[in-house]
């Protein structure tokens, strides 16, 4: 008669819990005995416990792992994978990933041109910056769904540079600074993130927030009245419909809302244009205008690093904060190279170089819920679109490119 398999207490001549059976020979004679056997549950012999597995076979055991296909394994291993991305998989993410790029592409026009005016720069300086920086970065960097473009901390680091050699070393000071953030990055200097601590990264976001609504102030001075209600009206959206539907970011609402009344009622108030001239091409590759010389080294040298550290701290601290946010890992060491190869890129189209842009990145992450580099990359395409169009000198039978930068040697 066979045990109870249910019963608790150990059957006569059972090993107990914890015992092992040793081959009684040599294991070198026999390897299919060389391996311990697994213990057996408290009262339970083999012949019991065989039993009691043909009575529920339906039941899986849980020390039997699931077989992964090697291909599938190899994806997971790989960074950022190699398989289907996911806004390719989902309609949904698609959607997500497309209205989160153009929230980030419509806030982001007036930042660029503000910190042009700040680097005493072509208001189209910072807009080529920022869409020839995330069209790089979508493909280099290694955190998705972060933005990268022409930010503030850069600006006030090649400003002086500018003013006193001219806009060309400013773009020899930006392929430098990316060549330095690449060999800083291949030296393992994004490791050194780890020993920051949290309330460093608190004070960091926090700091930038105060910035963010400090330079909006301003803007608020001697203002039409009519834009203080919409003011209102903007924030009240923002807050106000997600608990509606999340389907449709609330800032795009926003914009389309408010931007739907001002026009349809001729209200006067400032715009986007007041700030500076918006281009009507793209930006063509060139050569900066400085003469190839060890003076010329020296000069732009300390400039283009300071550049390195300022734009690789913001961009890693950055990548840091969306780790915590989404709960997931990072190659810092890739988006520290990330950063330079898109900055080395940037000087060559004209740009005013950047790091990644916080601002940008909660609004990409947590308004608009985006996830993928597909965001990164179409806040950028819709950029360029909005600019090009909206400036009122472009149209479709217009040849391209129309004009060649004056900054830059022809080809």
């Amino acid at each position: 008669m066979l045990p109870d398999p249910r019963s608790t207490e150990p059957a006569s001549g059972a090993p107990r819990y914890g015992t092992r059976r040793r081959p009684r020979c040599h294991p070198s004679r026999h390897p299919q005995l060389s391996h311990p056997l697994r213990p057996l549950r408290p009262g339970r012999t083999r012949r019991a416990r065989s039993a009691a597995r043909a009575r529920a076979p339906e039941q899986k055991r849980s020390h039997v792992l699931t077989a992964v296909p090697p291909v599938a394994a190899l994806r997971a291993r790989l960074p950022g994978g190699v398989g289907r991305p996911d806004w390719l998989a989902s309609p949904k993410v698609f959607r997500t990933e497309v209205l989160a790029g153009l929230v980030v592409a419509l806030a982001l026009i007036p930042e660029a041109i503000s910190f042009s005016i700040i680097a005493d720069v072509d208001p189209s300086v910072g807009l080529f910056a920022s869409f020839t920086m995330a069209v790089v970065i979508s493909f280099v960097g290694g955190r998705k769904a972060m933005i990268s473009a022409a930010t503030g901390a850069i600006a006030l680091v090649i400003a002086p540079l500018n003013r006193e050699h001219g806009f060309g070393y400013l773009v020899a000071t930006v392929i430098l600074g990316g060549i330095f953030q690449i060999a800083l990055g291949a030296l393992g200097v994004a490791k050194l993130l780890r020993f920051v601590p949290r309330s460093v990264m608190v004070g960091f976001v926090n700091a930038l927030a105060i910035l963010v609504f400090m330079a909006q102030v301003p803007e608020m001075h001697h203002a039409p009245w009519p834009v203080y209600p919409l003011i209102v009206a903007g924030l009240a959206l923002t807050v106000l419909f997600p608990r509606v539907t999340r389907v449709v970011p609330a800032p795009l609402v926003s914009i389309v809302i408010l931007t739907a009344i001002t026009v349809a009622a001729g209200i006067a108030v400032p715009t986007v244009g007041d700030k500076g001239e918006l281009p009507s091409s793209l930006p063509v590759p060139g050569l900066p205008d400085v003469p190839f010389t060890w003076d010329t080294l020296t000069i732009i040298a300390p400039y283009a690093f300071a550049f390195a550290l300022v734009g690789l701290m913001e961009s890693l601290m950055t990548a840091k904060l969306v780790d915590d946010i989404t709960d997931t890992h990072s190659g810092k060491t890739r988006e520290s190279v990330g950063q330079g190869i898109a900055n080395i890129v940037t000087g060559f189209f004209g740009g005013m170089g950047g790091c990644a842009m916080i601002g940008q990145t909660m609004i990409n992450l947590r308004t608009s819920g985006a996830r993928t580099r597909l965001s990164t990359f179409l806040a950028r395409a819709f950029l360029m679109v909005l600019c090009i169009v909206c400036s009122g000198r472009w149209s479709p039978t217009s040849r391209w490119p129309r004009w060649w930068p004056s900054w830059c040697w022809s080809p």
